[in-house]
């Protein structure tokens, strides 16, 4: 056997292959290449001696077989009965398709080292196991598992040995729609909405827009055309929060003694407490957490004809706003940054302890779209407006998605138009009103007169998440994929915890929800 090996190790040198000498260890071989090894046959006696080698492009699994001719007629048989060359480069993943896929989706992996028997090849996607449908020595089909942590590299193990992916995979989440709470529109013309608390689709919203999350999962819908704060608990119950049904402007110690004029936006900060853009009253109310004690923390109300806000920066209660429409905390600062619609301006409220200060962030007030720094740039028709871990504002305004940096520094994202990604088409946003933000960076957008609702990647790519989009492709259906309608969807929230996506469709007055699986 020993003469064997020698003359092997001779053979592979001379002829420039992968074999590079004899050894007792691994350790022998390192000196003649770092990726060697030492190897001793099928099952070696202590003591025997082997030959360093390694496959081609540093892998260092062992020789995966065949047979070579020693000296005096021998041979030396390496695992699997495959020839030395097959044996040098064994197990390896070449190629797959599609490089991203939803779950069910039968995935063909190319490559070369697979078992014909499915059930020996191990197939994994980031860990996540995968089931086998059939497998040949170069191809295994396999299909996409259910589970949104797929994203990453492709793995197949057969007889103890691992190749992986050299490009990862993309798991693509079927986006699954259902009806939280709401019953949708009636009276003449059927649009509608009207007012009942109670679960599920007993409750009745008219309008709702904004939405906000607390900590331990219970939704705040600006109920506009109620004048109200609703709540939703995780159980699905409605109740009001806030707001006491009647149009106009009240703090109150309690919640439901306080009046509101047509609230649209709504955020919420570590302490649970609700900030709104209370839209006719021109202010920005707050309401501490629990539903006690509402607020105006700035905005002096309407000024001139036609009920109309205004224009004023500096304290708090002699500010003016026109139609606040959007707003968004900074959790870190406690800064509020709020879509001054009718004013074109990213309007900044610093809160303080005794007066909060108002001051222009991005905008000149002039209808535009100019990207540029600070009041410098332009905006027109602004509507939601969301911020990220690092700061970031995106801003929702008439066919854009424009972002600010901490700086000031104001770019389009998307738009006017851009390709879909989901059909390879060329489109446009039609009004996009909500905008949220997940921990990963996505943005997510109401398309409202698209009605679906629209994904956006931190580098700009846009595809559609749910719904038929079009203009006339309004209505109302519960499931999946293209099947799913919405009917001028407006208000989106993110659950941190789950990843659930939460809809306010002003014309079905209802609440949806989307899961991601």
């Amino acid at each position: 056997m020993q003469k064997i090996f020698q003359a092997f190790a001779l053979l592979f040198l001379a002829s420039g292959c992968g074999m590079l000498g004899i050894c007792k260890t691994d350790a022998d071989c390192h000196a003649l290449h770092a990726d060697s090894f030492c190897y001793a046959g099928k099952n070696p006696k202590p003591g025997d001696s082997g030959v360093c080698t390694r496959k081609p492009g540093g892998s260092v699994d062992a020789p995966a077989g065949g047979s070579v001719d020693g000296l005096g007629g021998g041979s030396v048989d390496g695992p699997g009965g495959k020839s030395g060359v097959e044996a040098a480069a064994g197990l390896v993943i070449s190629s797959f398709s599609p490089p991203e896929a939803a779950h069910g989706t039968k995935l063909h992996i190319q490559g070369k080292g697979f078992s014909a028997v499915p059930l020996e090849n191990s197939v994994t996607f980031n860990g996540v196991a995968a089931a086998v449908v059939s497998a040949i020595p170069d191809e295994i089909v396999v299909e996409v598992p259910k589970n949104m942590l797929c994203t990453g590299p492709v793995r197949v193990t057969v007889d103890g040995k691992t190749a992986t992916s050299t490009t990862d995979f993309t798991y693509v989440p079927t986006a699954v729609v259902s009806t939280v709470a709401g019953s949708g529109p009636t009276g003449y013309s059927n649009y509608g909405g009207g007012f009942a608390e109670g679960q599920g689709d007993v409750a009745r919203f008219n309008e709702p827009y904004g939405i906000a999350i607390d900590t331990v999962g219970n939704l705040y819908v600006a109920d506009a055309g109620n004048h109200r704060i609703r709540k939703i608990s995780p159980g699905g119950v409605v109740s009001t929060f806030a707001g006491s049904g009647t149009n106009g402007h009240a703090d109150a110690y309690f919640g439901t003694d306080a009046q509101f004029s047509s609230p649209v936006g709504i955020t919420i900060d570590a302490a649970d407490n609700l900030y709104v853009a209370d839209y006719w009253n021109h202010r920005i109310r707050k309401v501490l957490s629990g539903g006690v004690i509402v607020s105006t923390i700035a905005g002096s109300g309407a000024t001139g004809t036609g009920s109309m806000g205004g224009f004023i920066e500096g304290n708090g209660s002699e500010s003016q706003f026109c139609e606040p429409e959007g707003i968004a905390i900074d959790v870190k600062t406690g800064d509020l940054y709020v879509a001054d619609r009718e004013n074109n301006r990213i309007r900044k409220i610093s809160q303080g302890w005794s007066e909060n200060w108002v001051s222009t962030f991005a905008g000149d007030g002039t209808k535009g779209s100019a990207d540029r720094t600070g009041t410098a740039a332009q905006f027109e028709e602004l509507h939601g407006i969301a911020i990220d871990a690092a700061g970031n504002l995106y801003a929702v305004d008439n066919t854009s998605i424009r972002k600010i940096s901490p700086q000031g520094e104001v770019s389009t994202l998307v738009g006017p138009t851009f390709v879909d990604s989901s059909t390879g088409k060329e489109t446009s946003f039609h009004s996009p009103h909500g905008i949220a933000i997940d921990t990963a960076g996505n943005l997510y957008v109401a398309d409202y007169w698209h009605h679906c609702i629209r994904k956006v990647t931190s580098a700009g790519v846009v595809s559609t998440l749910a719904g038929n989009c079009g203009i006339i492709r309004s209505g109302f259906a519960d499931g999946t994929g293209n099947v799913v309608q919405f009917d001028s969807p407006r208000g989106i929230a993110i659950d941190a915890r789950t990843g659930n996506i939460y809809v306010s469709e002003r014309y079905n007055h209802r609440i949806r929800k989307i899961v991601l699986e």
